[in-house]
């Protein structure tokens, strides 16, 4: 039975995360934009309290979607 070794884990983690770089940056920079948008659009429908909590709503949803593909 082989032991767990923390310096391969992180090795074996750090070697895939290069090699996907381009989709980690990707899916970064698209929450980022997204959670902008949401926010903006949270300023803007300040005034309108049910608007406000609908934005905040999807904003949830979207980031919930895009948490749990990285995940799985």
């Amino acid at each position: 039975m082989k032991k767990f070794s923390i310096k391969e884990a992180v090795s074996f983690g750090f070697g895939v995360a290069k090699k996907n770089i381009l989709f980690f940056l990707g899916v970064f920079v698209i929450s980022i934009l997204i959670s902008g948008i949401g926010n903006s659009f949270q300023e803007a429908l300040k005034e309108a309290a049910f608007f406000s909590v609908l934005a905040s709503f999807v904003i949830w949803v979207i980031s919930s979607l895009l948490t749990w593909d990285i995940k799985n």
